[in-house]
């Protein structure tokens, strides 16, 4: 059977159309496709970087109230005021104040603090040996105090004494 030149030329421009059509198909597909994923890295970028920098900011607030609290505590030694009530409540306070921290210690050397460790074995906030070492934090769900544990062998601890610097560290299992 013989093909008229109208049904050559018919199959000719049909055939020709879908094969343009299918090309742009595909040009428009790899193209947008190109489009999305450069939007979506633009996109995950400016998330990364915000939330990055929402993340310094609250470690920066963290270490400006650890600084503080450093900052009370010297004072409190060099004016010879060593009182360990009032000590505790500078801790209460900044835990109170800030929902964020989960917990705010500190841990002083035997007799370090006041030259009175013997006096308060066993005591809120203290060891068996009387060492001030208050921990206030919410890991019950409300504030409440305890004494630091395996501060002598734990990074929470040893790392800051043996640097004698501010360290952060990421959070554990207490």
């Amino acid at each position: 059977m013989r093909r008229s030149f109208r049904t050559k030329l018919l199959l000719w421009v049909i055939t020709t159309v879908v094969i343009l059509f299918a090309a742009n198909t595909i040009i428009v597909s790899f193209t947008a496709r190109a489009i999305i994923m450069d939007e979506a890295l633009a996109k995950s970028y400016e998330m990364s970087k915000t939330s990055g920098e929402e993340i310094l900011d609250t470690v920066n607030s963290q270490a400006k109230t650890a600084g503080m609290i450093s900052l009370i505590f010297k004072e409190m030694i060099q004016q010879k005021i060593q009182d360990r009530n009032d000590a505790l409540m500078v801790l209460k306070a900044a835990a109170q104040g800030n929902d964020f921290l989960l917990g705010v210690w500190t841990v002083w050397e035997k007799d370090a603090f006041d030259g009175k460790d013997s006096q308060y074995i066993n005591k809120p906030g203290h060891d068996s040996t009387g060492r001030f070492v208050p921990y206030y934090n919410r890991a019950s769900g409300s504030l409440s105090l305890e004494a630091c544990m395996d501060y002598d062998v734990s990074e929470y601890y040893t790392l800051a004494k043996t640097s004698r610097k501010e360290v952060i560290l990421e959070p554990y299992y207490y």
